[in-house]
C-alpha cells in the first residue's frame, strides 16, 4: 500500500506561453517568461511564418494569414518546446 505523494511542479507538463486574442484577426499577443523562437505551422505542416518573441508581450502580425487553424511552435533557449493552437479569423 503506497501513500500518495503531492504532485510537484516538475511533473506538470511544460507550459508557459499565453496567447491573446485567440481567435485572432490581425495581431497575436504572446507573453512568455523567456526568449523563444517561434514558428507558425499550417495544417499541412508547412512553416508559414517564423521569428523570435522576447520575455515581454510580443506581437505577431498574422493579418496576411488565411482564415484557419494553425500551430504556434515555441522553442525556448532552455531546450523546452511548447505548441499552442491558434485560430485565425
Amino acid at each position: 500500500n503506497q501513500a500518495c505523494s503531492p504532485l510537484s511542479l516538475d511533473e506538470l507538463p511544460f507550459e508557459q506561453a499565453q496567447l491573446y486574442p485567440n481567435p485572432v484577426t490581425d495581431e497575436l499577443a504572446v507573453t512568455v517568461k523567456q526568449t523563444a523562437l517561434y514558428k507558425i505551422v499550417n495544417s499541412n505542416g508547412a512553416v508559414i511564418q517564423e521569428g523570435t518573441v522576447s520575455e515581454e508581450a510580443a506581437k505577431i502580425n498574422v493579418s496576411k494569414l488565411p482564415t484557419g487553424v494553425y500551430l504556434l511552435q515555441l522553442s525556448y533557449t532552455t531546450g523546452e518546446r511548447e505548441t499552442k493552437k491558434v485560430v485565425k479569423k
